[in-house]
């Protein structure tokens, strides 16, 4: 008997299917490392966070605010040792092979359903998907312009 090595793909995430999945991707648990987390199973030694409620997608990202609790987990993200993110999520495999923007496919995941969000150092999708501390400033200074327009003082 021989066994072959047989090459099999991960089914693309569709930006429509994100799109459509992005709201289930808000008040979800951000975990130090990956883990499935339920009601039933909640992981509490490991929750650092939540997303926000505000999941949108705007290609080829899925944008959400979060909140990072402990304090060494803010250390990690601020010192740049841990800060990408990594998605935990369940999804229908449609194993329709095909091609997308040049590339080709073995599949599409379909109905994705977000679970938990992971602070981590290396990310699975890469270095562009992580905290975004540029962002978060920006969205800030916007705020307080706003409210100084309206004479309440920040700080």
């Amino acid at each position: 008997i021989s066994m072959r090595r047989v090459k099999i793909g991960l089914p693309l995430r569709h930006p429509g299917e994100l799109a459509k999945a992005a709201s289930t991707f808000n008040g979800l648990p951000i975990l130090w490392v990956h883990r499935p987390a339920s009601a039933e199973s909640h992981p509490h030694d490991i929750t650092i966070g939540a997303t926000g409620n505000e999941a949108t997608f705007a290609s080829p990202f899925l944008r959400n605010s979060l909140s990072i609790w402990p304090a060494y987990a803010s250390k990690a993200v601020e010192d740049g040792t841990q800060k990408q993110l990594s998605c935990g999520y369940s999804y229908k495999a449609d194993m329709t092979p095909g091609e997308y923007d040049g590339e080709k496919y073995d599949g599409v995941m379909r109905n994705i359903v977000g679970n938990h969000v992971a602070l981590v150092r290396d990310g699975r999708a890469g270095s562009d998907v992580a905290i975004d501390e540029a962002y978060d400033a920006k969205v800030w200074r916007n705020i307080e312009q706003a409210l100084k327009k309206f004479g309440v003082s920040t700080w």
